[in-house]
């Protein structure tokens, strides 16, 4: 038995990585968490990585409800979605399938829960977004992106300034090319 199932949508990374996000929510699932391995391992590492991007998905309800048959289901949770570009250069969107997770647990009243995430999660389909949805959906991100860079690069300046002496920066501000 599979672990997960997958699908290669005829889209690129990002609008793959919309595509999933969408059809979760619509679903009922919401983003608790993104991590962007090939961000990471660049910042970290320094290694080179392919597009790769963890989405964990939690639909709140549904995991109220399996919490409460079994209180530590919460270290199988969020149910992660993994959208990549494969060695091979296609995109692949995979999500873990709860139904060949659930034995692990050995509760049997976890099953009907366990198959209704399932279902959930196969119905979130990526289509190909309409190009206005899609527009703005990437605008967005690519906004959220740059304020997030930019933040970073105005904290360090920050600090960088707060090294100087004060009659600097008082000079700097009165005349611009007072250095």
């Amino acid at each position: 038995m599979a672990y997960y199932f997958s699908k290669t949508p005829p889209v690129g990374f990002e609008e793959a990585v919309c595509c999933a996000t969408e059809a979760l929510k619509q679903q009922g699932f919401g983003i608790v968490t993104e991590i962007d391995v090939k961000e990471t391992l660049q910042k970290k590492l320094g290694i080179e990585f392919r597009n790769y991007r963890i989405l964990g998905a939690c639909n709140p309800a549904l995991a109220r409800e399996a919490r409460e048959l079994e209180d530590k289901l919460g270290t199988m949770l969020p149910c992660n979605v993994v959208v990549q570009e494969t060695p091979g250069g296609a995109i692949e969107i995979a999500a873990i399938d709860p139904v060949a997770s659930m034995p692990a647990i050995e509760n049997p009243r976890l099953k009907s829960a366990a198959e209704r995430v399932r279902e959930k999660l196969q119905k979130s389909n990526c289509q190909p977004l309409n190009a206005p949805l899609f527009a703005v959906t990437r605008a967005c991100r690519l906004i959220r992106r740059f304020l997030s860079k930019a933040c970073r690069v105005f904290h360090k300046l920050s600090h960088w300034l707060a090294s100087w002496p004060r009659n600097v920066i008082a000079r700097l501000i009165v005349e611009p090319s007072g250095l």
